[in-house]
């Protein structure tokens, strides 16, 4: 049954500094015990929530302050696998969560229950959006399909890709009549943007890495889309048509990318840190690397990897992920 667990204390970390030029470190806080799969941030700022491969999901209070950042609030309980996934609705006021049980969950967070049980995918899910409307669900993985939800739990849409779908990113809408942009990245290294309306009309399908597409963005204004992938590039596509605008080179494979909201930068999550290019320089400005103190007992001896990013919707603080369970907060320095 799904269930909310009474939360444990969790692991307030030391914040030693970095050598970032432009991201001082404000937070280490730890309350899973396996690698974070996916954050996000509610549009205020209050929350973070966090899918792990301990099979929860867990809901912080941000409280940003410098003797507590975060407190936890509740955690979710019912996928019997790895949560893969995780995306807030606009209010806050419900959480999806995908796992590789095959399901996904849409929990309403006044009750911390499981309102409803997706299900239809064979396979592992990958990833899961809210359209921006919060009208439609999106989910993809390793059956090779893009299924289109309603909030009621009924599959409206099927989309066939190539091999296994392991990320997927909505463009932001002018309006609830716009036409829903989705695009999304597969193993074989493809990219596929598709515009819905009553029904899906393929954009663009390419090849947008040699390896992996590990991870797929919008620019804020949605004119471009972002891709990272395992052969170290993280690029930028236009949305309309599909065109190579621009390709960076991180310092290693890339496990997730996030455009920031408020400035022309791209991040990256990688091996070796948080790699962080200016898009109208054309040059990376930053590699953002923590001075562990805290490595996990499950990392001992090596320094953890950064697996996921999600920025607070105001462009000050950057959240990142990490697979010895920890969560770090960076703070946008001054100009």
């Amino acid at each position: 049954m799904s269930a909310e667990q009474p939360v444990e204390q969790v692991e307030q970390v030391e914040v030693e500094e970095t050598q970032s030029a432009h991201f001082a470190p404000r937070a280490t806080f730890v309350g899973h015990n396996a690698a974070i799969e996916s954050i996000e941030i509610d549009n205020e700022h209050n929350y973070l929530v966090s899918a792990s491969r301990d099979k929860s999901a867990l809901v912080w209070k941000l409280n940003r302050t410098q003797e507590q950042w975060a407190t936890p609030f509740t955690r979710l309980i019912g996928h019997n696998h790895f949560v893969s996934d995780v995306s807030l609705s606009r209010d806050a006021s419900h959480l999806l969560t995908s796992s590789w049980d095959s399901t996904l969950r849409l929990w309403d967070l006044s009750t911390r229950t499981t309102k409803k049980l997706f299900l239809g995918h064979k396979k592992d899910v990958l990833g899961v959006t809210f359209s921006p409307c919060n009208r439609r669900i999106i989910s993809v993985g390793r059956d090779n399909q893009v299924k289109i939800w309603n909030i009621l739990g009924e599959n409206k849409a099927e989309l066939q890709c190539s091999s296994w779908v392991t990320s997927v990113a909505c463009a932001p809408m002018a309006d609830e009549t716009s036409p829903l942009v989705i695009a999304v990245g597969c193993w074989d290294g493809k990219v596929y943007i598709w515009s819905i309306e009553k029904e899906a009309k393929l954009i663009k399908e390419f090849k947008a890495h040699d390896g992996r597409c590990t991870s797929v963005d919008f620019t804020p204004d949605g004119k471009w889309v972002i891709t990272g992938g395992s052969d170290r590039k993280v690029v930028m596509w236009l949305t309309e048509n599909g065109a190579k605008t621009i390709s960076f080179t991180a310092p290693s494979p890339v496990h997730a990318v996030a455009a920031c909201p408020t400035q022309a930068w791209i991040c990256a999550a990688t091996y070796e840190g948080i790699a962080v290019w200016d898009i109208g320089a054309k040059q990376q400005i930053d590699l953002v690397q923590p001075n562990f103190k805290h490595e996990g007992k499950r990392n001992a001896g090596r320094t953890p990897d950064c697996t996921c990013l999600a920025w607070a919707a105001d462009g000050s603080v950057l959240y990142s992920g990490y697979n010895d369970g920890s969560i770090r907060a960076w703070e946008v320095k001054s100009a």
